[in-house]
């Protein structure tokens, strides 16, 4: 960590002087690192204290991140994401990105005000036109949110081996889901959960991926008491014959898996 001149802490890093190409650091990545600097400095920093002894954060925190140009960051450009875009993004703004964020040290309220970056990518990998211009944009903007539902009781995240089932109805037009998932960050303030559900008895094959709203008749959230973490409003999910049109499946049935494994590449 780099000392600053009053001989407080200031960064992780000291960007100037890391070794690579020349000119690699460049003064878009400056800018990108002030952004974050001042959201975190004037939103984060004099209250996140506070939030944790509360367990709780300001619910428009996710469209105030927005405007100051942190929660759109590597998005699409047309679905409302900001610089950098993923078009534009690098691994430096990544590091930039995270170093900054994770000075409050409050990784539980990073878990929970930015669980999009995990609930979202199998919906802009998987997802159809139409899913994604429903909801894309206003999960990236903050207006809505939406977390990733995988993790079960029973097994973790042995993703092969997931035991939440959805079954075609008789109309052969619904799923209905049956199950629980655990340990979800953001659930209690989501509203859509990306889940991972077994469509079919062939192990990572029969593994699928539906986008079920949280409104959904038959979905119940419960906060679960944690030991630490406590902004992360992690969730236990219960799933109770909740139906959802065949047309919330994202992708193919067994699709799913590989999906949700190249997520965890980014995620874990």
């Amino acid at each position: 960590m780099a000392d600053a001149a009053d001989g407080e802490l200031s960064a992780f890093w000291d960007w100037d002087a890391l070794p690579g190409v020349p000119g690699a650091f460049t003064t878009g990545h400056r800018a990108f690192r002030e952004t974050c600097r001042k959201f975190v400095d004037a939103e984060l920093m004099p209250q996140v204290d506070e939030w944790e002894e509360a367990g709780s954060f300001p619910k428009e925190l996710h469209e105030r991140a927005y405007e100051a140009g942190v929660y759109g960051a590597f998005w699409p450009k047309q679905y409302g994401g900001t610089y950098p875009t993923s078009d534009e993004a690098d691994m430096f703004h990544y590091f930039i990105f995270y170093d900054e964020l994770a000075r409050p040290c409050a990784s539980g309220f990073y878990a929970s005000l930015f669980t999009h970056s995990i609930g979202l990518p199998p919906i802009m990998a998987l997802g159809s036109e139409k899913q994604k211009e429903a909801v894309a944009s206003a999960i990236i903007k903050g207006q809505k949110k939406c977390c990733l539902a995988v993790t079960e009781p029973g097994g973790g995240s042995d993703v092969a081996n997931v035991r939440t089932t959805a079954v075609l109805d008789s109309t052969g037009k619904f799923y209905v889901i049956n199950g629980q998932k655990t340990f979800i960050s953001g659930g209690m303030n989501a509203d859509y959960f990306t889940t991972g559900v077994r469509t079919a008895n062939t192990g990572n094959k029969g593994i699928s991926l539906l986008l079920v709203e949280k409104s959904a008749p038959g979905l119940k959230t419960t906060r679960l008491k944690t030991q630490g973490w406590h902004l992360s409003t992690t969730t236990l999910v219960t799933f109770d014959d909740v139906k959802v049109p065949v047309e919330s499946r994202l992708g193919a049935e067994g699709d799913g898996f590989k999906a949700i494994m190249r997520n965890f590449n980014n995620e874990r």
